[in-house]
Parts: C-alpha cells; sequence; structure tokens
C-alpha cells in the first residue's frame, strides 16, 4: 500500500473523566486488558535552525481524542467544537460524517464507490492515526520489552521528505508517540491516557443524533440556514478531505 501521500491533520480534545490517565513514561506498564480509545497531547513548534537537537521555541499544545469500535471510529475535538465519525461497512467503504457541536448541525459525506485501497488508507488514519502500511514496509529499528509491559516497537521512516520517528503498541494498535519533523516544522503526538468504557463511544454519537443533519449533496439546497450557507462554497468538502 502507498502511504505517501498520507498526511496527518489532528485536532484537540477535552480528557475524559472515565479514562484512565498515568505517567507518560510508565503508560504501556498500566494498560487494561481492553481498550476503546485513547487521549493524546498534539504539539507543534517551530524548530530553530531547521535541525532536530537544535533549541525550539515553546510549542502550541492541544488534545485529541479517538473513540473506536469494530467499525465505528470518533474523533472529538473540543477546540473546534466538532466531531468526525468514520464509519466501515461489510464491503470496505468508509461513510464519514462531521458533527458542529456549537451549531448542532451535521454533515454526511456517502461514499458511492468502495475505492480501495483509499478507503483502508483512510479507515486506518481514523482509526490507529496512520496507516498500516507503516509497520509492513518499514522496519523494525528496536523492540522495547519489559516484564509486566506492553512491548514497544520503534520506527524511522521518512514520507515525502518528512522524517517520522515512530513508537508503537502493536498488542493495542496505537501510537505512544509519533513525532514528524518538516523542515524548521516539528509536530507530535504523545498517548495521555487511554479510554476503558466501552459505552463511551457510543454515548457521543447519540449525544449528536438530535443535530440537524444533511447530505453534504444537499448544501447548496440549504440557503434558508445560515451556517449550512456558510459552508456552501466547499469549505466543508475541503476541512472533510484534511481529516
Amino acid at each position: 500500500m502507498n502511504y505517501t501521500a498520507v498526511r496527518l491533520c489532528i485536532s484537540p480534545v477535552l480528557l475524559s473523566m472515565s479514562s484512565i490517565a498515568v505517567a507518560q513514561g510508565d503508560i504501556a506498564c498500566e494498560l487494561p486488558a481492553e481498550i476503546f480509545g485513547a487521549t493524546y497531547q498534539i504539539a507543534r513548534q517551530s524548530v530553530e535552525g531547521g535541525a532536530v537537537e537544535a533549541e525550539t521555541v515553546a510549542a502550541e499544545t492541544e488534545k485529541l481524542v479517538l473513540l473506536r469500535s469494530a467499525n465505528k471510529v470518533m474523533h472529538i475535538h473540543p477546540m473546534r467544537n466538532t466531531a468526525d465519525v468514520w464509519e466501515r461497512n461489510a464491503h470496505g467503504g468508509v461513510h464519514f460524517s462531521r458533527f458542529y457541536d456549537s451549531h448542532q448541525r451535521g454533515i454526511e459525506f456517502y461514499q458511492g464507490v468502495v475505492a480501495e485501497p483509499a478507503s483502508r488508507l483512510n479507515w486506518d488514519q481514523a482509526y490507529q492515526l496512520l496507516p498500516a502500511a507503516v509497520m509492513s514496509e518499514n522496519q523494525v529499528q528496536s523492540v522495547r520489552e519489559r516484564p509486566g509491559c506492553a512491548n514497544v516497537e520503534s520506527y524511522r521512516y521518512t514520507v515525502e521528505g518528512d522524517a517520522y520517528t515512530l513508537e508503537w503498541l502493536p498488542a493495542q494498535q496505537l501510537v505512544l508517540r509519533l513525532v514528524v519533523d518538516r523542515g524548521q516544522y516539528r509536530m507530535s503526538w504523545t498517548l495521555q491516557s487511554v479510554e476503558a468504557q466501552p459505552d463511551r463511544l457510543s454515548e457521543e454519537i447519540q449525544q449528536r443524533e438530535a443535530y440537524i443533519t444533511i447530505d453534504y449533496a444537499d448544501i447548496g439546497d440549504q440557503e434558508s440556514d445560515a451556517f449550512f450557507r456558510s459552508l456552501h462554497h466547499g469549505s466543508a468538502r475541503h476541512d472533510a478531505a484534511h481529516h
């Protein structure tokens, strides 16, 4: 699978009161038997001189909450007041919806034709933040094994000139830490806590069932709705294409 075109674009979230939060250095040793999601800290910063070891300026930080089941994934972005949902059907197609919490509105993007490998790529990106091809096409640099702890695999690879450093929890299919260096710019995702409550995903989706939700194809017919009218000229699809 070719993943060279993939660009990670993740946004903020609030920590769940039902999540299990531990120090990042120990989190691989305190994981529950079943995991239904994770909270990440995302940091963006400039790197002086473009060198990884160089002095860096203060990072801008956000949070991302990822909730997932076998065929449904949700990313909650409270700083944007949005939530994204991916649903996978029996044929491998992926249906994407975005909810705008401040406006209690939603837009659905139906996939008319299953487009593999694009559907699989989109699903992997939602479910575990990066394509499965990363692990299958790159050699493991090292494996950290400790009694009573989850194994951690380390990878280093490049995508279109960007340098990626990944710490991966293979049994849990979770990113422990991911750092992307792109010239004088660095972005990182660090696992902060995991979700142990199986009902959290369905509860979050249920909270948004009362929203006014339309198909993207009908957005041009919503001139009487000020919010949908503001998205009429392609901004909704543009935003969706980057998540």
